[in-house]
């Protein structure tokens, strides 16, 4: 049977403090997903430019190739490459724009960076589906940062509609890491 002292160790403090942070980030960064799901951002057009963009009706895809960059609201994506699958002739749903209801999933690729509310994320490459509301970031040098603080891993996956995030490694060696500024408070 193992006892358990009373006494607070610098230890559990620790753990304790590391516990809070992770919260406190997982709180703020992904903040901007309720955001970003308000009617009022979703009514808002989705500005793309590239240097090339086919179109294939067959498919339901749309691609834009070359220096692409995406702009709806305060939300800019830059990649090399961005694929848009949509729906076609779906029934209108109340109060939902048609182009919001016809996007199914957004793969961009290649240097991927997408600003929002006083973030970065940055990946090789990033999926969002439009079904579940899953935004999933990876790569080698996966990572949001916001301010001071910052979360890396070889894949992030943010579940926009609960707020909740997911950082794994991957098979490599390579480790999730987080840098989280105490603004001075430290752990004493």
């Amino acid at each position: 049977m193992a006892k358990f002292n009373s006494k607070p160790t610098r230890c559990n403090i620790i753990i304790i403090a590391i516990i809070c942070i992770i919260l406190f980030i997982n709180h703020n960064i992904f903040a901007a997903g309720s955001e970003i799901k308000s009617s009022t951002a979703a009514d808002k057009p989705i500005h793309i430019t590239s240097d090339q963009l086919n179109i294939n009706d067959i498919t339901k895809e749309a691609e834009f190739k070359g220096n692409v960059q995406a702009t709806q609201e305060n939300t800019i994506i830059h990649s090399d490459t961005l694929q848009i699958f949509y729906k076609k002739d779906q029934p209108a749903l109340e109060n939902v724009p048609n182009s919001v209801q016809s996007i199914q999933k957004i793969i961009a690729k290649g240097n991927v960076k997408i600003n929002f509310d006083n973030r970065l994320a940055e990946a090789d490459q990033a999926v969002y589906t439009a079904d579940n509301g899953i935004l999933e970031l990876t790569g080698d040098n996966c990572k949001v940062t916001s301010e001071k603080n910052m979360i890396s891993g070889k894949k992030i996956i943010f579940h926009r509609n609960d707020g909740r995030i997911q950082v794994e490694s991957g098979n490599d060696k390579k480790r999730v890491e987080a840098v989280i500024s105490s603004d001075g408070k430290g752990l004493n």
